[in-house]
């Protein structure tokens, strides 16, 4: 097969942008998902086992969801859901450009707890979402170590 221009230019918009942060909102997504896997660890006796299970991302993320209710974690819930959706359309589309447009419903559910502030959008959009990204992955962690459901097991 030989390659062609149209390739090439493909491969070189593809390998020339700067995707800090997409990189970013990947990263984000692989730590909250092993801060999810052991939130779901401490529901079982056997919490290796469950840590070595290859379960998907949306997998795991439905089961620590359906653990233990808790209205006030709805917001959290409604952004990591998001976040997985964001993360499946760069993480499958070489040409996926990160926008604010896309970026709005991983953020917008943080936003409405008062419990981070940081700038709305506009030209400097982009910087406040490491600050958003992190409070997410803080709350995971939160979840994974004070609101474990089977902390106190004999």
């Amino acid at each position: 097969m030989d390659i062609s221009i149209e390739h090439l230019r493909k491969a070189s918009l593809a390998f020339n942008r700067e995707d800090k942060y997409e990189l970013l909102v990947l990263k984000s997504h692989l730590l909250i998902e092993e801060k999810l896997k052991e939130y779901l660890a401490s529901a079982f006796y056997d919490s290796d086992s469950v840590m070595s299970m290859s379960l998907t991302f949306s997998q795991v993320f439905k089961l620590a969801r359906a653990l233990k209710p808790n209205d006030n974690l709805n917001w959290f819930w409604e952004s990591v859901g998001a976040l997985n959706k964001l993360r499946n359309e760069l993480a499958h589309d070489v040409n996926c450009e990160l926008t604010e447009e896309l970026l709005d419903p991983v953020i917008r559910p943080i936003k409405k707890t008062g419990m981070a502030h940081f700038p709305n959008g506009g030209a400097g959009f982009f910087k406040p979402i490491v600050g958003h990204l992190s409070f997410l992955y803080s709350q995971a962690c939160h979840l994974a170590t004070n609101e474990g459901i089977f902390k106190h097991r004999v």
